[in-house]
């Protein structure tokens, strides 16, 4: 039953990444905006508590998705060095 799980985790991951990213993105924002209320409800102040928030999850910053320009373009397209 196990050995399923990872099959159909890595199977999803494999050709559905973006909705996966999307999945994260939105469970990391959840939890972000949970720790900021807690810290303004707090005595924080709002932006104090955001920061705060942040860097008890570890820096979180949502993703932006790549552009044409940036790593995923590949060597020969872009004018930076692949990542």
């Amino acid at each position: 039953m196990r050995i399923l799980y990872r099959l159909r985790a890595f199977a999803r991951s494999w050709f559905r990444p973006r909705e996966l990213d999307a999945e994260l993105d939105e469970e990391l924002r959840f939890h972000l905006e949970r720790q900021t209320r807690a810290f303004s409800e707090a005595g924080m102040a709002p932006e104090e508590a955001r920061r705060a928030a942040a860097l008890e999850l570890g820096g979180f910053a949502p993703r932006t998705p790549p552009t044409v320009r940036g790593c995923c373009a590949g060597p020969r397209r872009s004018p930076r060095p692949a990542c």
